[in-house]
């Protein structure tokens, strides 16, 4: 593997039966620095021949803690990038390199494998398998995932509105409301059960931080949303009547009328990366010189600085 110019750290888990697979990892993590080396310590059993390999429901969830484990690992250490990798594949000496070419927040590889040892070799992806793998018997299949055929930001009240009747369809106790953009600093977490526990308190308010790039954040005359709290995670209350700010744009998230609820302030932060790339930006600026062009629901002033070269921006500090 080419990683000249590249500091590496690895994670195994050895979840090996063979022991001479054990002492090779082992002797690497001797051999090499910034080796992390943990012992499994579970006994399923996984059965594979020259044919297929047989998995089943306890397997399936093994694998994913183990991978929950390596993605929490990289997250506590800040590495700049996580690529995981299975002990059954042979890699291309400039796989880590071309990936990184892609310039992408996450990407991967097409490998090539033999469904069965007569077979062609065909590229791993797939929408489930080839075969049925397992027994799917823990519900988690994205039933209440809804799909609009046209994007609704032109009237952003209507899809504020829809996801709002989608959600309590499931008679949910609590409710998160974030973007696809947005994401919050590691604590949240950490301290949200302890937030939602909290019986006197049906809705929390949190500082929405916009950052221009993937460290810092922007903070101007025109970019102050971090100073002030906004509603994001809202406990439902059956019967509890809506009344909705009914404006196509910058309209809000729940109902205007939610602070009726009793709410308090949290000091976690909530990060809006939407802003950190230049074309994204751009796009914004195009849609909403479209969608507002006198600013009638937000400021024009704020919509030209999108454009912005060099704005103040704040090192963000976890």
């Amino acid at each position: 593997m080419d990683t000249e110019g590249k500091e590496l750290a690895y994670f195994f888990i050895d979840d090996n039966e063979d022991e001479r697979s054990s002492k090779m990892l082992e002797d690497f993590s001797q051999e090499q620095n910034n080796v992390k080396l943990l012992a499994s310590n579970q006994s399923d059993v996984y059965v594979c021949n020259g044919t297929t390999h047989y998995w089943n429901e306890n397997l399936v969830w093994k694998v994913a803690d183990f991978k929950n484990m390596i993605i929490e690992h990289a997250i506590k250490e800040q590495y700049d990038y996580l690529f995981l990798i299975d002990s059954d594949l042979l890699l291309y000496p400039q796989t880590i390199n071309q990936l990184i070419s892609a310039n992408k927040d996450i990407t991967s590889n097409i490998f090539w494998t033999k469904w069965q040892p007569d077979a062609e070799e065909r590229p791993q992806v797939w929408l489930y398998d080839e075969y049925t793998q397992w027994e799917i018997s823990r519900g988690q299949a994205l039933t209440d995932f809804i799909r609009n055929d046209f994007s609704k930001f032109s009237n952003e009240i209507e899809l504020r509105k829809m996801q709002w009747t989608e959600t309590v369809k499931s008679n949910p106790e609590w409710i998160l409301n974030l973007d696809a953009d947005e994401v919050f600093e590691n604590r949240f977490k950490e301290e949200v059960r302890q937030l939602i526990s909290d019986q006197e308190v049906d809705v929390y308010c949190f500082r929405l931080y916009d950052f221009w790039n993937e460290t810092h954040y922007r903070e101007d005359e025109h970019w102050r949303a971090h100073q002030y709290y906004r509603p994001f995670l809202v406990r439902y209350r059956e019967g509890f009547e809506c009344k909705w700010n009914d404006r196509p744009q910058h309209c809000g998230r729940f109902a205007e009328n939610v602070f009726e609820l009793p709410h308090k302030l949290s000091d976690i932060r909530l990060k809006h990366l939407g802003w950190v790339k230049k074309e994204d930006r751009m796009a914004k600026f195009k849609r909403y010189r479209e969608l507002d062009p006198d600013g009638t629901y937000g400021s024009t002033e704020q919509y030209q600085s999108f454009l912005d070269e060099s704005p103040n921006l704040v090192r963000f500090e976890e």
